[in-house]
């Protein structure tokens, strides 16, 4: 199973096209933000997931302790690989920053080259980067 989450509009746009491509059944995370666009899919409470085999934890990304940020703490407290997509241009190691460190997916998909440069050139580690389009 896969976990899908994210607390934004944008990234979650995004998201949505990615599921398409997935074989997997997928749930996802949600607030009342992004629940309205996701009404006809499996929402699950974040607490809930111990519930669940999940194989592979994706989000978008957000400035504050969010459901993308919550998703990947709970990934990496459970061992599970974690992707995070970043659907804009800027700010990118910002997106990663918690209580004072980084914290990071096991890997972050990109837009395009300028975006992939532009993370390592603000300090993203530049192994975790893979340009996504």
């Amino acid at each position: 199973m896969i976990v899908f989450g994210t607390s934004n509009i944008g990234p979650l746009k995004y998201l949505l096209s990615f599921e398409k491509s997935i074989k997997e059944k997928v749930i996802w995370i949600a607030n009342k933000k992004t629940k309205k666009i996701l009404k006809d899919r499996k929402i699950v409470k974040l607490k809930d997931l111990k519930y669940y085999k999940i194989q592979l934890v994706i989000t978008g990304t957000s400035y504050k302790f969010k459901i993308d940020k919550k998703l990947i703490l709970f990934a990496k407290n459970k061992k599970i690989k974690s992707i995070s997509f970043i659907e804009h241009w800027g700010l990118y190691y910002r997106r990663f920053r918690y209580k004072n460190t980084l914290l990071l997916p096991d890997k972050i998909l990109v837009n395009d080259k300028i975006a992939k440069h532009d993370c390592i050139k603000e300090g993203l580690p530049k192994e975790k980067i893979v340009i996504g389009g």
